[in-house]
């Protein structure tokens, strides 16, 4: 069972091996995420390998959304992160805001179950969730994000034998790319044509436009 929450997503979850260094069996297992309709491509890719996707929001739709087996509300949470194999967070963070996967959430989890943070530090409480996986409730963490960036290199979350470790990069996909690029190219033609860019939060003191 694989479970996401973010902004609105929260988690995902993938089943894996109980031996880490053999990958991971996607076939016949559930995923459970949070996630706006509209950012479905990572659960589609589940879907291709039988896998059941769950998603987890603040305002459900309702009706289905199609890869989503369901969509429940974020109350639900400690609930889905009970019932999926592994977890990933895919949250927003408001500065200020406290862990949303904190002790309670952590104990929640099923034994076994793998915890990965592509979002941000800070919605990790990293040392509840390293005391998780040296117990052994924990399965393995990934981590592409951490609450001091940079981490320092003689961290204890760096040189842990079932942590694995990246450097902010896990956004840095083909999809991110193609869609980067996409919307460079749109903001250049409305620059061109004396419009402003979509989803513009702020606008300059002084512009100028290119000569003809």
């Amino acid at each position: 069972h694989a479970l996401e929450l973010g902004a609105p997503r929260v988690f995902r979850a993938l089943h894996h091996h109980r031996d880490p260094t053999r990958g991971a069996v996607l076939a016949g297992r559930n995923s459970s995420r949070t996630a706006p309709a509209d950012l479905v491509a990572p659960e589609r890719r589940l879907a291709a390998f039988d896998v059941t996707v769950t998603g987890l929001r603040r305002h459900p739709p309702s009706g289905p959304v199609p890869p989503f087996a369901a969509v429940y509300t974020a109350d639900r949470l400690l609930d889905c992160v009970a019932d999926a194999d592994s977890v990933i967070i895919a949250a927003s963070h408001q500065s200020g805001q406290p862990p949303l996967v904190d002790d309670t959430v952590l104990r929640a989890m099923r034994p076994g179950a793998w915890l990965v943070n592509i979002a941000r530090g800070a919605l990790l409480d990293a040392e509840a969730a390293l005391a998780h996986l040296d117990t052994g409730h924990l399965a393995g963490i990934g981590l592409d994000v951490f609450a001091s960036e940079p981490y320092p290199a003689d961290g204890s979350l760096l040189d842990h034998p079932r942590i694995v470790a990246t450097a902010h990069t896990a956004s840095l996909t083909s999809d991110y790319f193609a869609a980067a690029s996409r919307r460079l190219g749109d903001a250049l033609g409305a620059y061109l044509n004396h419009q402003p860019p979509a989803g513009l939060l702020s606008s300059p003191i002084h512009t100028s436009h290119l000569s003809d």
